[in-house]
C-alpha cells in the first residue's frame, strides 16, 4: 500500500488493541457484558501467539524435511 500525499504514515491510528491495553481495561471495566468481552479478547491473543509459536515450529520442521530430501536426492 502506498500513501499520498505527505508524509510515508497514515494521519490515523489504527482501532486495535495491544494485549496489554486489553489487561489495563480489565481494571476499569465492571460491567458483565464488558468483562466477558474483555476475558474473549484476552483467549484470542493467547490463541494467536499459540498460532504463531506452532506455524514457525512447522516451517523449521519443514525446512528440515526439505534438507533430509534434498541430502537424500543428491546422494
Amino acid at each position: 500500500m502506498t500513501l499520498e500525499g505527505r508524509g510515508q504514515f497514515s494521519k490515523y491510528l489504527p482501532y486495535a488493541f495491544t494485549e496489554q491495553g486489553i489487561a489495563m481495561l480489565s481494571g476499569v471495566l465492571n460491567s458483565d457484558k464488558a468483562i466477558q468481552m474483555n476475558i474473549a479478547i484476552m483467549r484470542a491473543f493467547v490463541e494467536a501467539r499459540r498460532l504463531a509459536f506452532q506455524e514457525t515450529d512447522f516451517r523449521r520442521q519443514l525446512q528440515d524435511i526439505r534438507n533430509v530430501l534434498g541430502d537424500m536426492t543428491v546422494s
